[in-house]
């Protein structure tokens, strides 16, 4: 007698029996119907979009069912795979133990309480952060004290811990006349800020400045602004708008635009209008006139043949080159030209045999005190003549001065002092044009008496 299973009831045919498609067929059906895993939602494949919230699961109990059972795996795992997505791949082992649990217990212990910030500038907590605008505020206040200038000198920074065990850093500077022109800015991990002035004594310093009148924050609607103090008080002041920052134009003054790399070896320069811009388009236009004003240009390249390197071009006026104009005669009286070097030597030439020579070395006195003293002469007839004067003291003039003059020309003098025991010499030259025969002295003067060595006096009569 046939017998059935006990959870899914498939016949079992005794031993007697024969076998029967029909039974085996029937097993078949209801295996393939029972183990089938529910539709695919029931079923969590890595192809699958993984859930966006989590599936209550019932636990699995004893006895059920293959497609029961599997339906309750699978939504464990999309739960599981929800989970992974926010916990994420981050390794967090430094964080804690490296447990989640822990490491967000870290995080909560270690996170910055915003509660504690305070904008306050006169609060004495030990616990409380300034906030960054409460820092602003200050720097702000500290800028309108010193006016943003230079002023500020012997700045240095210094640290340590105070008696109640906080610990500070801070900024000394100079600012004016000692000792009240000193300051000290110092922040302290209890939160403080606090700005202290040397006394008048320069043996301590005086109470922190009060600062709770510092702004904080200013907002702005339109052109009116609104300041807001530390100590929660507001005032209004209006700006307008004074933009001054112009580009260039043909009618105003202002900035010129930067050049771009793609364009090389251009210049900023006007056109025929007066509008400035940056090009390239050189066209080369030659100077109309003497001074260039009725119609400027370009200087043009130097073209066509010249002697050598000792050659004098220059620009002519009306834009082109050319040499520079010389006169090779002593009578000409055309303005800007040069004369040629070679009228030069004839010059010269008439007047070396011109040129007769006389020399008198005989001295007139042998010292000279503070009064002028004719110290050497010479005698010329008419005609015009370069007269020169040497006068060498004697040794051992160390200290004393000699001055020589002309007594033809009083304005004329020629100095030199004497720092030890050498000789020192005072040289002197004139021009003179005598109509008759005139003696000429060479004059001496000193503040103390200083020893006259030896004069020489000697003319060249040049025409």
């Amino acid at each position: 007698m046939s017998t059935t299973t006990t959870n899914y009831e498939l016949i079992k045919p005794s031993g007697s029996e024969r076998p029967d498609v029909d039974i085996i067929n029937n097993n078949m059906d209801t295996l393939d119907e029972e183990l089938v895993v529910g539709t695919t939602n029931d079923i969590e494949t890595s192809s699958v979009t993984v859930s966006t919230g989590w599936t209550e699961a019932n636990p699995l109990t004893l006895g059920e069912k293959f497609q029961s059972a599997m339906t309750k795996i699978s939504t464990m795992i999309k739960n599981l795979k929800w989970i992974y997505k926010f916990i994420g791949s981050t390794d967090i082992s430094s964080i804690g133990d490296g447990t989640v649990t822990s490491a967000i217990s870290s995080l909560n212990s270690n996170k910055l309480n915003t509660n504690a910030v305070t904008t306050s500038l006169s609060s004495t907590s030990t616990t409380d952060a300034l906030a960054a605008s409460a820092g602003k505020a200050l720097n702000d206040n500290l800028a309108n004290k010193t006016g943003r200038n230079s002023s500020l000198t012997d700045a240095y920074t210094y640290g340590g811990t105070s008696t109640n065990g906080d610990e500070y850093l801070g900024i000394e500077f100079q600012r004016g006349t000692e000792p009240t022109g000193r300051y000290r800015l110092q922040a302290t991990t209890g939160g403080g800020l606090y700005l202290y002035q040397r006394n008048d004594t320069d043996d301590g310093w005086n109470s922190s400045l009060n600062l709770a009148n510092a702004i904080i924050s200013i907002s702005r609607s339109g052109t009116t602004f609104t300041a807001t103090r530390s100590n929660g008080t507001t005032f209004d002041f209006t700006q307008q708008d004074n933009n001054t920052w112009t580009a260039n134009s043909v009618t105003a003054a202002g900035y010129v635009a930067a050049p771009t790399a793609s364009k090389p070896r251009y210049f900023y320069s006007t056109d025929s209008n007066g509008t400035p811009a940056w090009r390239n388009n050189v066209t080369y236009v030659a100077p109309t006139s003497a001074d260039g004003g009725s119609s400027p240009g370009l200087v043009p390249v130097l073209s066509g043949t010249y002697y050598d390197d000792r050659s004098i071009m220059v620009l002519k006026g009306s834009g082109g080159w050319g040499y520079l104009p010389l006169a090779n005669n002593a009578t000409t009286t055309v303005e800007h030209y040069a004369l040629d070097a070679r009228m030069g030597k004839t010059l010269n030439d008439k007047i070396t045999p011109i040129g007769t020579g006389s020399r008198n070395s005989t001295l007139l006195a042998t010292s000279c005190a503070n009064s002028w003293t004719n110290l050497a002469s010479i005698t010329l007839s008419a005609g015009t003549y370069i007269i020169m004067a040497t006068v060498n003291t004697g040794n051992s003039q160390t200290g004393k001065s000699l001055t020589i003059r002309w007594s033809s020309n009083t304005n004329m003098r020629c100095s030199c002092y004497c720092v030890d025991n050498n000789i020192y010499s005072a040289n002197i030259v004139d021009y003179v044009s005598p109509t008759a025969s005139t003696k000429y002295y060479v004059q001496g003067w000193c503040p103390s008496s200083t020893t006259i060595g030896s004069c020489s006096i000697a003319a060249m009569r040049i025409k």
